[in-house]
C-alpha cells in the first residue's frame, strides 16, 4: 500500500514528457495510424443464463440442494460420492 509520504512525493515528482521527437518516431508509428489493430465493433453480450435462487430458513437443506445442483453439473469433484 502506498504511504502518505509516498503519495505526497509522487505529487511533487517531475515527470518527463515523451514526445515524438524524443522517442524518434513519426506520426504514422503511433496512435491510431500506427496501431496494427482496429476496433471493429463494441457490444454488450446478451446474458443467456437464468439464476437459481435457494431460499428458506433451513441452511442445511439449502446447502444440500446447492451441492446436488453442482454435482449434477459435474463441477464439484464429488460426483458419484454418497
Amino acid at each position: 500500500m502506498p504511504t502518505l509520504s509516498g503519495k505526497r512525493a509522487a505529487r511533487r515528482a517531475d515527470l518527463p514528457a515523451w514526445d515524438l521527437d524524443r522517442l524518434g518516431l513519426s506520426p504514422e508509428e503511433i496512435g491510431l495510424k500506427g496501431s496494427p489493430t482496429r476496433v471493429v465493433r463494441i457490444f454488450h453480450p446478451q446474458i443467456t443464463r437464468s439464476p437459481r435462487l435457494f431460499k428458506g430458513n433451513d441452511i442445511e437443506r439449502g446447502i444440500a440442494e446447492l451441492l446436488t445442483e453442482l454435482e449434477g453439473l459435474g463441477i464439484t469433484g464429488r460426483e458419484g460420492v454418497s
